[in-house]
């Protein structure tokens, strides 16, 4: 029994020895570049390094494996491209983030197409064709596609850094890219609302059949998605209004709080939050508040009453250089702060 086993582990150790001496030698020559293409026979790389076995579409069939000598790798045949194995596609020069994911759409996405996630499937998320005409399609913007992938099959899709093999005829070098309202397309015109702006990455060589892009995501966002803005079932009209207690931004119609009307026909003392003051009847003051440290505030008094209205600024300050300014029947002004005083616009 002990026999049997120092002699099965005397023929691996003398396989794997044979191996490692010849591991180096291509067709018999020592690290001789044979076409690129290399199938271990005999002690020996040959040229038939293939699997599958070759075709006769393109010489080769998707899954189709070669050892490079110029980088010591193993590439994948994808279909479409050469791909390294745990690496970057064989024209990459760059280092790449890739991910691997599965096709939701009912179609093929192809190559240099940009895709969104769209959810998971067979432990892979799932991706669709992006476009900027809505936040659905553009938010979850997640890179571009590598290679071909046929609808409901997996593939790689590059997240950050190089895709080569574009065609990029119509760009230039530099150009920067955003997503195209067309699905899966992108384009040099940076979108205006309301498509959204989703950046997608940068023209590194302008080429018809061989453009690179490097590959960069930067997914644009909504109003109401930034931190300190809340925003409430928006409606036509409303303005953001900032709320220094809570540090928030929030949506708000146009009301009293904002563009403030109040009817008088008495006496009255115009405060911080006045901005209209209709003096509907009766003779009588209006009062301001002191010109300081409310530059720029307006307030807007109008008479529609048979009496005199008179608008009295506050202690010595003056409106266009009086103490007191008169209004009759019918007539209406707009006062403004300076800061020191009033004056009629």
């Amino acid at each position: 029994m002990k026999a049997k086993m120092y002699k099965y582990i005397f023929s691996i150790l003398f396989i794997c020895i044979c191996f490692a001496s010849k591991a180096q030698t291509i067709d018999g020559v020592l690290y001789t570049n044979f076409n690129n293409y290399y199938k271990w026979r005999g002690g020996a790389f040959d040229s038939t390094f293939l699997l599958p076995q070759t075709s006769a579409t393109n010489g080769k069939r998707a899954g189709a494996l070669r050892y490079s000598a110029a980088d010591s790798s193993v590439y994948t045949w994808s279909g479409t491209q050469w791909i390294k194995l745990g690496g970057a596609a064989a024209s990459d020069t760059a280092t790449v983030v890739k991910a691997y994911v599965t096709n939701a759409e009912a179609v093929t996405i192809t190559k240099g197409q940009v895709v969104y996630i769209f959810g998971a499937q067979g432990d892979r998320a799932a991706v669709k064709l992006a476009k900027n005409t809505s936040d659905t399609f553009s938010s979850k913007t997640l890179g571009i596609v590598r290679a071909d992938i046929a609808a409901g099959q997996a593939g790689w899709v590059t997240t950050q850094g190089q895709v080569s093999g574009i065609n990029l005829g119509a760009y230039t070098e530099g150009d920067i890219l955003w997503l195209d309202s067309v699905a899966g397309g992108f384009t040099k015109v940076k979108p205006v609302a309301p498509k959204h702006g989703v950046f997608i990455g940068v023209v590194e060589r302008a080429n018809a059949g061989n453009g690179i892009i490097y590959v960069k995501p930067q997914n644009g966002v909504e109003l109401d998605e930034i931190h300190n803005v809340l925003i409430t079932s928006p409606t036509n009209n409303q303005v953001l209004s900032y709320t220094a207690s809570t540090g928030i931004w929030e949506n708000k119609t146009v009301s009293a709080s904002i563009f403030a009307y109040t009817a008088k026909t008495t006496t009255y003392t115009a405060g911080a939050d006045d901005y209209v003051i209709h003096c509907t009847s009766g003779t009588f003051s209006v009062n301001l508040p002191t010109a300081v440290g409310i530059t720029g505030k307006v307030y807007i008094i109008k008479n529609s009453g048979s009496g005199l209205i008179t608008i009295d600024p506050n202690g010595s300050q003056t409106i266009d250089g009086v103490t007191t300014y008169t209004m009759g029947q019918a007539e209406s002004v707009q006062v403004i702060s300076t800061g020191s005083n009033w004056i009629t616009l």
